[in-house]
């Protein structure tokens, strides 16, 4: 005789299946809820070009060194508001703009971004 609450074999492996397919489908920002509004941003807008850590190591632009944002040659100023214009407004031809993009939003990209080269300039 089965006990009255059982959830039998089946159900056994069924549930904890579910719930890794329901882990799986939710962002990664939902896993990882630590990441300031900077990353998330960064992850979303500039990660693609200049990858996670701003080296510019990604397929795309592997052979050019002005994806490189850790490195102390910018070509359009390196300080927090040229770092936010070049955000905002793109490079003709090389970058897009991000003007949907708030004040606050931008700074929280910089203030990431500058987290990024620190770390950069700290490790090489």
């Amino acid at each position: 005789m089965r006990p009255p609450f059982s959830l039998g074999f089946s159900a056994t492996i069924v549930l904890p299946l579910l719930g890794v397919v329901l882990l799986s489908t939710l962002g990664c920002s939902e896993l990882i809820p630590q990441r300031s509004e900077g990353e998330k941003l960064y992850r979303a807008r500039c990660a693609s070009c200049h990858g996670l850590d701003a080296r510019g190591n990604t397929p795309r632009y592997l052979s050019d060194h002005t994806v490189d944002l850790t490195d102390d040659d910018f070509t359009h100023g390196g300080g927090s508001e040229a770092m936010g214009l070049v955000i905002q407004y793109g490079v003709t031809g090389r970058m897009p703009a991000n003007e949907d993009l708030s004040p606050d939003q931008i700074k929280a990209i910089v203030k990431h971004l500058q987290g990024l080269i620190e770390d950069a300039q700290q490790f090489d």
